[in-house]
């Protein structure tokens, strides 16, 4: 009968081998001038098949040349590029230009139907002024509104309580490199600039950092987790051979030729906080650094020095080395100095705030020629002489980095001076003793022992 009939399915295929769309033109333009003109070209070649016609079995494939100009203010930037496409994955490359700044970037986007998809994100370039780029970002940004009069909200026993929970992070893996032939901001410049980064599960990876810098190099990694409440950090980097001369130029001009040397430093760090005070606070960092042949000439704090030791040399010193370990705790660098030079060696132990508040007791030692100049002024000086006959002088820096405050450190200088007149005693009272009862005589070991508990 009818109902044992067997429907027929008549095969199907269709297949668009070539479909070509050339000269696309648009045009955007926006009469009252708030949004860019933007003038859009475009060439697109395709390729359709429906399989069977079923939905996984449905192929696309194409390419798309376009070029795209805009016209903003004083602003005329340019993109052309390629973008590749199938049903899995988009391919791209874009150039972009505007004026004499211009980067590449390019990538691809798999899995793009997924719950989440992959995207490959690089940018090249053989030039960026960040400065020049980020002016260029605030044309973009619209005139704040003028200021009403605030209005409180009635209060009510339901009032609207703002959740804390942290933002959603997105669901897809992103991965890349930046690779900056030279990068500037203001008056800073990095040369080689590379970076490569990883986004996945809610967690941002920066590694292979590296760059050149005041003809010196550095190097670091970075893990991210941007999406909590308050974001987290952590990470290392490290320098290598840098000219403190040269970045003085860059950060300092107006101390280019005060301040000199060869730099380096390993530092770990953590921290968060979504606020520059919650950075602060929570910032921690350790490391060690170190300078060799370097030098300081007529900063605040060896002019200072100089004047507190009526000492005119002590306006420019030379150290042969210059190194010790920092870290960083509740908003205070803890240093741990020393420093070895012809002139004048010691140590300082203390903490330097990050506002440049200086909490520093210091200890100088004076080479012999400088000991004795200053032990002619003040008698005190020729007791706080060591063996080589150096001075050594217990200081303690206040103040600021800009204004410090140098004094002598009066608790160590009594502490020290009394410790060198108990040892001249002891040497004196051993010699007596010994003299009167012999190199070898048991009862003078028993009265030294005696009398260095007592002056203990």
């Amino acid at each position: 009968g009818r109902g044992d009939r067997t429907p027929v399915v008549l095969p199907l295929a269709l297949a668009v081998q070539r479909c070509d769309v050339s000269g696309i033109t648009m045009t955007f333009i926006d009469e009252s001038g708030e949004l860019p003109k933007v003038d859009f070209n475009a060439d697109l070649t395709s390729k359709l098949d429906l399989g069977d016609l079923r939905p996984e079995s449905i192929m696309v494939t194409g390419d798309l040349k376009f070029s795209l100009t805009a016209e903003y203010k004083s602003l005329t930037p340019q993109a052309h590029g390629t973008i590749s496409f199938d049903r899995h994955k988009v391919v791209f490359g874009v150039d972009f230009k505007q004026q004499n700044q211009a980067c590449t970037i390019s990538g691809s986007v798999s899995d793009y139907l997924e719950p989440e998809p992959i995207l490959v994100l690089d940018l090249n370039a053989p030039r960026l002024d960040l400065a020049y780029l980020v002016g260029l970002g605030q044309q973009f940004v619209p005139p704040a509104p003028a200021k009403a009069q605030a209005i409180s909200p009635p209060k009510t026993a339901n009032a609207i309580k703002y959740s804390s929970e942290p933002p959603s992070p997105p669901a897809l893996i992103v991965s890349g490199k930046i690779n900056v032939k030279q990068a500037l901001y203001e008056g800073y410049r990095v040369d080689a600039f590379l970076l490569h980064y990883r986004y996945e599960g809610a967690l941002l990876t920066l590694s292979d950092l590296s760059g050149r810098l005041a003809e010196g190099e550095f190097s670091g990694d970075a893990e991210i987790k941007p999406f909590r409440v308050q974001p987290e950090f952590k990470g290392f980097f490290a320098l290598s051979d840098l000219n403190v001369a040269t970045l003085m130029v860059m950060a300092a001009p107006k101390v280019k030729d005060s301040f000199y040397g060869v730099g380096a430093g390993e530092f770990k760090f953590s921290g968060h906080g979504a606020t520059s005070e919650g950075l602060r606070k929570s910032l921690s960092l350790d490391g060690q650094y170190s300078l060799r042949q370097a030098g300081m000439r007529k900063l605040p704090i060896t002019v200072a020095l100089s004047q507190l030791l009526d000492l005119p040399q002590m306006e420019e010193v030379d150290f042969a080395e210059f190194a010790g370990n920092l870290r960083i705790r509740d908003g205070q660098l803890q240093l741990n100095s020393n420093w070895h030079g012809d002139q004048l060696s010691g140590n300082a132990i203390g903490d330097i705030g990050l506002d440049g508040g200086l909490n520093l007791p210091v200890t100088l030692v004076l080479n012999q020629d400088l000991s004795a100049k200053l032990a002619r002024r003040y008698t005190w000086v020729k007791e706080s002489f060591n063996q080589q006959d150096e001075a050594e002088i217990e200081l303690y820096l206040a103040g600021t980095l800009s204004q410090p405050e140098l004094r002598l450190n009066n608790e160590k200088v009594v502490q020290s001076l009394q410790r060198k007149l108990e040892e001249k005693i002891l040497r004196k009272l051993e010699k007596r003793l010994r003299d009167k009862h012999g190199e070898s005589g048991g009862q003078a070991d028993a009265t030294e022992g005696l009398l260095r508990r007592i002056l203990q």
